[in-house]
């Protein structure tokens, strides 16, 4: 039996790094997952709603320019 070789485990320098794994990270938490989705959808609305608002306003404007244009040409 003193030809089987047990195997031999070097030591990790960085043992200190397995222990930190055990501490829980801030990103795992999932408690605040719903209130950020809430946020998220919120704020993707808000964008739409003010991209479309000032669309419409730039709209208006030139339809607005365009109509006192004609509207300020003298009559045939």
């Amino acid at each position: 039996m003193s030809d089987v070789q047990r195997p031999t485990f070097r030591r990790l320098p960085f043992r200190w790094l397995a222990r930190l794994k055990a501490v829980p990270s801030p990103l795992d938490d999932q408690r605040g997952g719903t209130t950020l989705e809430w946020a998220m959808l919120l704020l993707w609305i808000v964008l739409a709603s003010y991209v479309l608002i000032r669309l419409s306003l730039y709209i208006i404007t030139g339809h607005f320019g365009m109509v006192t244009t004609v509207n300020s040409l003298p009559f045939p």
